[in-house]
């Protein structure tokens, strides 16, 4: 069972927000799960990325491990989860990026909002970005991406975990 939160339209898509109401069951993966609470629980910044085929598991392991007590111990209630797949466009991205974040815009320049937001605290934050592939495949704008990750991944206290 999910939950869906529609919010106002951008550009004819509906943002939603999907949250999981339990985890999933994972036979066979406490090891991979420990593995990823490991490292994200060892330093205060971590670049994680989940790749591999679709379909097996991979927002499963991350889910998991956002719930791990170790990794609610350390991140608290700064664990985000970005569902990336109606990122179709460099715009949608970084509206879904603030949408995700709660954050409340306050100029033309959604990154600078984003950015503003991450620079009031420095408190250990987890960033999961699902579906990565998404905004990262959208022709000619990986550089735009890459450019949007790398602000994000400026602050020191956020870890971020990616699944492609």
């Amino acid at each position: 069972m999910t939950i869906r939160i529609t919010t106002p339209t951008l550009d004819g898509l509906t943002l939603f927000r999907v949250l999981p109401s339990g985890l999933p069951v994972l036979c066979g993966s406490a090891e991979r799960v420990e593995e990823m609470v490991g490292r994200l629980t060892v330093n205060e910044s971590v670049r994680l990325a989940l790749l591999d085929a679709g379909g097996i598991g991979k927002t499963a392991l991350a889910l998991a491990a956002r719930e791990h007590a170790a990794v609610i111990q350390k991140d608290g209630d700064l664990r985000f989860f970005i569902l990336c797949e109606q990122a179709t466009s460099t715009l949608l991205f970084v509206e879904l990026v603030v949408w995700g974040f709660r954050i409340e815009t306050s100029s033309n320049d959604r990154m600078q909002d984003v950015t503003s937001f991450f620079a009031t605290t420095d408190d250990p934050t987890l960033v999961i970005l699902d579906n990565f592939e998404t905004p990262w495949d959208i022709a000619g704008e990986q550089s735009r991406v890459g450019d949007i990750m790398s602000s994000i991944a400026a602050f020191l206290h956020i870890s971020l975990l990616i699944t492609i």
